[in-house]
């Protein structure tokens, strides 16, 4: 528990710096502007994809089975990796050079394509696989926090926009060389370049499900751009920030369960079945009001946060954050495909909810704009979890749904009075955060009341939590 503390705690503080900078990038920026960033970030993300993202489940699980070869793992993957990643830089030079863009945008996804041999360094794979999450998270945030500080320093204005990538590129490599020195400072390390064609090789179909899973979230991004120009993709990316951040919460959440479903297979579905049910309780409890939350008070938080230019798109950005929530359930699944080696399955099921998403995004983009592109990626993740879940328990691996329905009628309570809140007669900002205040404050008091405190928390919250509901509810059980 306190490894995922440590990842999620570091992933959450992360992303809200990355936030900060996003809001401020889009107010300077403004939606033009703004949309060449989206646009190069999806394009570039395409190629990154595949010498990151395999390797983030298959290293880890590589390590956690071998705990003794994980710095030998971590070189060996990292050279095979860093030649993987010229030649994908290359090939999208020559695809950003033959765009029908301005050369602002051109260069802005070339600059963008350096954060492949970024991603080709780290080695957070390797942390995550031995559970020792800290460094992780610690590396995280001064990566973002360079970002952020590059970012407000040297972006004033859309001419300033080529700074923005390569303020991405630098806080990228400083957090992969940060946490390549604390492994390797032991000195000399012997390794064989077979361990890491072995794990580029495995990567194979959890690389191409990633891919799938991309264009889940990214091609809208660029057919929006081909379609409708840089100002669309800037606002509708100005929505997309914010579901990335709930995101890469319910990613950290998967990762740092991963280890112990991974060891679960070894005793068979039962096991599995527990060790991610607690994962799907506590991404439940984390996600689903957050994303009821931002449903309700979509409008106001464009508003406050990104400024009015970028209102226009709450009904797309409600409809995302609906995808978010399919997304926090389907996650947890993604480790029990793993832990029981089932990656081609769970690939052939991601890449039927991408060509879902790409035919829907075809049809509905140009009728139906942002809210089209938004229906859309919502469309695929639903496929995606209630496919996902169906697969699993043909496995034996039956998760406890209890958690999941109760965390949506928790969530639903919280919701209610939220709602009620006058946010244009209290003002955007004050209004903004009188909601959150009681939105925080009436989800504590329904967890406490109806006894939804996740278990994995329960050892560090029981103690409080006896003394709260005891005030509540006297003559109640104690907590375990």
């Amino acid at each position: 528990m306190q490894s995922l503390l440590a990842l999620s705690g570091g992933e959450v503080v992360a992303r809200a710096i990355g936030f900060i900078a996003t809001a401020y990038l889009a107010r300077s920026l403004g939606p033009a502007a703004f949309g060449i960033v989206g646009f190069a970030y999806a394009l570039a993300g395409y190629f990154s994809l595949t010498i990151h993202q395999g390797f983030l489940d298959i290293g880890s699980r590589a390590v956690a089975r071998e705990p003794g070869k994980a710095v030998r793992l971590a070189v060996s993957g990292t050279v095979v990796r860093l030649v993987l990643a010229l030649g994908l830089f290359i090939a999208l030079t020559a695809t950003a050079w033959i765009l029908d863009k301005p050369l602002t945008v051109k260069l802005a996804v070339m600059i963008m394509g350096l954060s492949t041999f970024a991603l080709a360094l780290d080695t957070s794979w390797v942390y995550k696989g031995l559970e020792r999450n800290r460094l992780v998270g610690l590396a995280l945030v001064i990566g973002q926090g360079l970002y952020l500080l590059v970012v407000l320093t040297a972006v004033h204005g859309p001419a300033d926009v080529l700074f923005v990538p390569s303020a991405m590129v630098l806080g990228e490599f400083s957090a992969a060389l940060l946490l390549g020195f604390f492994l390797l400072r032991a000195g000399r390390v012997r390794f064989h370049i077979k361990d890491g064609l072995e794990l580029l090789k495995a990567s194979g179909f959890p690389t191409l499900g990633i891919i799938f899973r991309s264009l889940i979230f990214t091609f809208d991004v660029v057919l929006i751009g081909l379609l409708m120009g840089s100002s669309a993709v800037g606002v509708y990316s100005a929505s997309y920030r914010i579901v990335f951040l709930l995101l890469a919460i319910s990613i950290a959440i998967k990762a740092a369960y991963l280890p112990s479903v991974t060891r679960a297979a070894e005793s068979g579905p039962a096991q599995v079945a527990t060790a991610a049910s607690r994962s799907v309780e506590l991404s439940s409890a984390i996600g689903f009001p957050a994303v009821i939350g931002g449903i309700v008070l979509a409008t106001p938080l464009l508003n406050a946060v990104f400024g009015s230019d970028y209102v226009e798109g709450a009904r797309a950005f409600q409809v995302l954050l609906l995808s978010i929530g399919f997304v926090f359930l389907s996650e947890p699944l993604h480790n029990v495909f793993v832990a029981c080696n089932k990656l081609k399955q769970e690939t052939a099921i991601i890449g039927t909810a991408a060509g879902v998403n790409i035919l829907l995004n075809i049809v509905l983009i140009p009728r139906f704009g942002m809210v089209g592109a938004a229906i859309a990626t919502a469309a695929a993740e639903g496929l995606l979890l209630i496919v996902g879940l169906a697969y699993i328990y043909r496995l034996g691996v039956k998760i406890s749904l209890v958690p999941l329905f109760r965390a949506v009628l928790l969530a639903g309570l919280m919701g209610l009075p939220v709602a009620f809140v006058d946010t244009d007669g209290l003002g955007t900002y004050v209004g903004l955060i009188a909601s959150v205040a009681l939105g925080v404050g009436a989800y504590a008091a329904v967890v406490v009341i109806f006894r939804g405190v996740p278990k994995d928390l329960e050892p560090m919250l029981g103690p409080t939590l006896n003394k709260i509901t005891h005030k509540l509810r006297p003559g109640s059980v104690s907590a375990p």
